[in-house]
């Protein structure tokens, strides 16, 4: 089942393991898995070398072409421009907010990145 480390443990127990790479999300479970996760590779001798968060945000890259022609076309003045860029064209954190800088502290794992 999810979160236990039944497979994770097998592996390492049946094959020559040299580090882990974690992936996790931003979601409070999903951090709370990640530290069951380090904890039982630390327990066994393997490094965690990497933590990749997945799905850390929404990024409407796409958007900003349209975003254009809609403020031009609507005669939008630039102070009203700039705020509908910052709102539509910054990452939404949909899933909650990143627990990477949390792990570095916590293990110093520097490897750690945020996706979105």
């Amino acid at each position: 089942p999810p979160g236990t480390g039944d497979v994770q443990l097998t592996l390492s127990q049946d094959f020559s393991v040299s580090a882990a790479v974690l992936v996790t999300t931003p979601q409070r479970l999903s951090f709370v898995d990640v530290v069951k996760g380090v904890e039982m590779f630390d327990k066994v001798g393997i490094p965690t070398i990497a933590v990749v968060e997945n799905m850390c945000g929404l990024q409407l890259d796409g958007v900003a072409a349209e975003l254009e022609s809609i403020i031009e076309s609507h005669g939008i003045n630039e102070e009203g421009a700039e705020q509908l860029r910052a709102l539509l064209l910054k990452p939404q954190q949909i899933f909650g907010d990143s627990h990477v800088q949390r792990l570095q502290e916590m293990w110093g794992i520097s490897a750690s990145f945020s996706l979105p």
